[in-house]
């Protein structure tokens, strides 16, 4: 299924990323959910882990309102033998949902993904998302990187 409305995706780990370590907090969720709201033709595809454990409702419930509906999906479990794995998921739902459009990840693993992928924003996993790494998604997905130093 092709998502026309998105011109841009962006993929999301959780830990590591939306909270420090495995806190489970989810205590940046804001600082992500107002950039999404500043960008608006970018849909949100969940590479986190949690994906295994939850429903893409579920997880979407995690998120507010006002941009739940831009949680379009989870990428697909591949075997963990899988060279790269988190970037051939992401590769295998580009495919399947609408490649050919900028995409940026948002990942604390950097094992994950091949060496040199341009389009990972790697996180510091104690501390989690900060505006720095808002602003290299806005450069990767060619956006205005206005307002994304807000906490």
């Amino acid at each position: 299924m092709l998502h026309p409305i998105f011109a841009r995706w962006l993929f999301v780990d959780f830990d590591g990323v939306l909270h420090p370590g495995l806190a489970g907090t989810l205590c940046y969720r804001d600082r992500l959910e107002a950039f999404l709201l500043e960008h608006t033709d970018i849909g949100v595809v969940l590479s986190t882990s949690w994906r295994l454990h939850y429903t893409h409702d579920e997880l979407r419930r995690l998120f507010s309102s006002s941009i739940r509906e831009r949680i379009v999906g989870v990428t697909p479990a591949l075997p963990d033998s899988t060279r790269a794995q988190r970037y051939s998921e992401i590769q295998v739902w580009l495919r399947r949902h609408g490649g050919g459009r900028r995409w940026a990840a948002l990942d604390d693993d950097e094992t994950l993904f091949p060496a040199f992928c341009d389009e990972l924003v790697l996180c510091d996993s104690a501390r989690g998302l900060r505006p720095a790494h808002l602003q290299k998604v806005a450069g990767l997905l060619g956006l205005p990187a206005a307002g994304v130093m807000a906490p």
